[in-house]
C-alpha cells in the first residue's frame, strides 16, 4: 500500500490527525480552533531491541517519543529552556519541564505481538498539554506510518 493510498484510507493515520490537533487545540485561545494541513510529516521513531534473557521475548523500545509528540525546545547556557512548541505551538517554559519530565522518564514499548505498552511515572497527570492517551495514539500513527506496526489496533 503506497503511502498516499495509507493516509487517505488508514485509521491510525487519523488517529494520529487527531491526536496532533488535540495537542495544538489545547494552547490555542479558543478551542475551537483546528489547524488543517494538506499533508503532514510524520516522524520515524528510532527503536531499540531488547530481549529478555531468560523467556525470549522481544520487545522494541521507541526512543524519541519527545520528537514523535512535536516536542521542541531550546535552552540557555545554563540549561533552562529558553522557548519550546508542543506540536507547532508555543508552549511555556514550565509547561515544557513538565512535558520534557514525563517524557524523559516513560517508557514506551512494542512486544512481539504487535501490542504497544507505555509505562510513565505520573502518567502526565502534570500536564495540560498532552495526556497518556494522545502520547500513545500519536507513536502507534509513527510506527503505523513507517511499517513497523500493522494497522489492527
Amino acid at each position: 500500500m503506497s503511502y498516499t493510498t495509507w493516509t487517505k484510507t488508514s485509521k491510525a493515520y487519523s488517529d494520529y490527525l487527531v491526536a496532533s490537533q488535540r495537542c495544538v487545540a489545547a494552547f490555542s485561545e479558543t478551542k475551537a480552533e483546528t489547524v488543517e494541513t494538506a499533508e503532514t510529516i510524520i516522524p520515524e521513531p528510532v527503536l531499540g531491541t531488547w530481549v529478555h534473557p531468560k523467556t525470549g521475548q522481544t520487545r522494541y523500545y521507541v526512543n524519541n517519543v519527545a520528537t514523535l509528540i512535536g516536542l521542541s525546545y531550546t535552552r540557555y547556557n545554563t540549561g533552562n529552556i529558553s522557548s519550546a512548541a508542543l506540536a507547532g505551538k508555543y508552549i511555556s517554559n514550565s509547561e515544557a519541564n513538565r512535558v520534557l519530565g514525563n517524557v524523559s522518564y516513560c517508557k514506551v514499548w512494542m512486544d512481539e505481538d504487535n501490542q504497544l505498552h507505555m509505562k510513565a511515572p505520573h502518567s502526565f497527570s502534570n500536564c495540560r498539554s498532552i495526556a497518556a492517551a494522545d502520547v500513545l495514539t500519536v507513536v502507534r500513527g509513527s510506527l503505523v506510518a513507517h511499517g513497523y506496526m500493522t494497522n489492527t489496533q
